[in-house]
């Protein structure tokens, strides 16, 4: 911290004296897992190992979420005894100080930023830190250890790390030198093959560029379609969240992105208090940002007349007048690496939906209906029901692709969309025992029911679960009680902010996963979110599936 702040604090500062100085130190760690991770993912190609890597990345990602979010409760605080120093100033700082340590830019944003930073360069606020297509940041083996060494250099351990890190390719930066003491080395031994990321030509300076992928393709015919078939989801969300905080969507903020999709039905202005508010802004944004990166590819300008202005992150807008050429044509040369967009599918999130999925999580018709948009604790639970289906998603794509454009982007979606399902889930959380006016049910129960339905509808056991766990079915139970399946929010007794497997990862949900959101035994059918039969489930080849009734089984709940 004094490194951060340029000063000595006075007294020092102490992560173990309280619980928002603990909080603070946790803010410190965990989220340069997340850089790693994000910047593997695009080199490594074993299916076992890619599988590996996005269930770390999702965990990683959704611990640094929680503890963004309490953080974030405590904004405009100021951290006793540290009278005039905020929680604010403390995650700048430290933001600060791992991008000075890691030399390679911007990769890092505290719990607020200047506008042109934020979400879209629209807001200040940062729950979330992401980059401005809203996708985690990655960073390379030597960013990292230039920040855990506090050192900024990846050649001289300190900090966290005395004697360096270990492996492979942490100790090729130490050299021979730096073997542990004692550590008998034999000197007839051939030398090791150093990591790519080791043999940087300037081996003094920054190293920034991850090494080289082992195949050297950006995107595979085979990633398209999985990848294509995310952005139902996200169009879904990016609705959601715009229009509960903005009451407008994204054919107002955002016109061009929807492909010429029908407009959503359905969702309206959320009464959210202040605080939420600014969390589902940043969300929708983020959605938008997702969007824009996946959609704005293959030349797609062209094919749908897309305006420019749509396809630039909003920070660049100002400067479109004056696009040179080079500029226009280094920009098509990049967005043909990515898989392109599929229009918006007809997306209906009235009241009227929500209600039918909370009567049959129950088992009977709650009355009043329940209305997402009534109040800021009903659009949390309502916001419970879609996100976190995006992270069963992409967990389970990951293993299937091999371009290392394709699995870029998948880690970056995939660490936001983390990082947001566990904002929601400690916001929850925290409110897990408080009766859900006007209903005698608590959070707790409702993320239960909730939980249960998808597992249903998902057609696996056990693969959802809340902020308490299952009895049995924690990280390390080895049997899971037909009992407790049918209760796995947040009220079981097992506390659990996020949500993983017996692990502990994400759960993973591939097909599966495209049963949930539409629904329905077979899943034939279209409806509830993903209304519309020539759209539903809206990607060529799931298209086809659909038809034969074989793989989108049931995303849509049966009509």
């Amino acid at each position: 911290m004094d490194e951060a702040f340029g000063y000595h604090l006075n007294p020092p500062f102490d992560p173990y004296i309280n619980s928002l100085n603990f909080v603070l130190a946790s803010y410190v760690i965990p989220y340069l897992g997340i850089n790693g991770y994000t910047g593997t993912n695009p080199t490594i190609d074993g299916y076992e190992t890619k599988k590996l890597l996005a269930g770390l990345l999702g965990v990683e990602a959704a611990q640094d979420a929680v503890f963004r979010s309490l953080l974030f409760e405590h904004l405009g605080e100021a951290v006793p005894p540290y009278k005039n120093i905020t929680v604010a100033e403390f995650t700048d700082r430290v933001s600060a100080l791992r991008n000075r340590l890691g030399r390679c830019g911007v990769k890092d944003e505290g719990l607020t930023v200047p506008r042109e930073l934020g979400a879209e360069g629209a807001i200040c606020t940062n729950v979330i830190s992401a980059d401005r297509d809203s996708l985690s940041y990655a960073r390379t083996p030597a960013e990292l250890l230039r920040i855990l060494y506090l050192t900024g250099d990846e050649h001289v351990p300190g900090g966290f790390y005395p004697e360096g890190a270990n492996g492979r390719i942490a100790r090729s930066f130490l050299g021979k030198a730096h073997h542990g003491a004692g550590e008998f080395v034999d000197q007839t031994c051939p030398p090791e093959q150093l990591p790519a990321v080791a043999l940087s030509p300037n081996f003094g300076g920054p190293v920034c560029q991850p090494p080289a992928s082992h195949v050297p393709a950006a995107v595979f015919p085979y990633d398209v379609d999985p990848v294509q078939f995310a952005l139902n989801l996200e169009y879904t969300e990016a609705e959601f969240f715009l229009k509960a905080a903005y009451g407008e969507g994204l054919d107002h903020i955002a016109p061009g992105l929807a492909l010429g999709g029908p407009p959503p039905v359905g969702a309206r202005k959320a009464n959210l208090d202040e605080e939420t508010s600014r969390v589902i802004k940043e969300f929708g944004l983020q959605e938008a940002g997702h969007i824009r990166y996946v959609v704005c590819a293959r030349g797609l300008l062209q094919v749908f007349a897309i305006d420019l202005c749509q396809c630039l992150p909003a920070v660049n807008l100002l400067l479109i007048p004056a696009v040179s050429s080079e500029l226009l044509f280094s920009w098509h040369r990049a967005i043909q690496r990515t898989v392109g967009g599929i229009p918006r599918p007809l997306i209906d999130l009235s009241a009227h939906n929500f209600a039918r999925v909370m009567d049959e999580a129950f088992g009977y018709q709650l009355k009043p209906p329940f209305d997402p948009y009534i109040n800021s604790l009903s659009f949390l639970l309502g916001s419970y029901v879609i996100p976190y289906l995006g992270i069963n998603g992409y967990v389970g794509t990951n293993p299937i692709i091999d371009g290392y454009k394709t699995k870029e982007l998948l880690a970056g979606l995939l660490g936001v969309e983390a990082g947001q399902d566990a904002v929601f889930r400690a916001l929850l959380f925290g409110r897990r025992g408080e009766a859900v006016p006007p209903y005698n049910i608590t959070v707790a129960e409702f993320t239960d029911r909730v939980s249960a339905l998808r597992n249903r509808l998902g057609a696996v056991r056990g693969e959802g679960r809340g902020a308490h766990g299952a009895p049995r079915a924690g990280r390390r139970g080895r049997h899971l009680h037909q009992r407790a399946l049918r209760r796995q929010g947040l009220a079981l007794l097992r506390p659990d902010a996020r949500t993983a497997a017996r692990d502990p990862l994400p759960y993973r949900r591939r097909a599966r996963a495209r049963r949930i959101l539409p629904g329905g035994p077979t899943g034939r059918s279209p409806g509830l979110f993903l209304g519309n039969k020539t759209f539903g489930a809206n990607e060529s080849r799931l298209k086809t599936k659909l038809a034969a009734g074989a793989l989108v089984a049931s995303w849509y709940i049966y009509e």
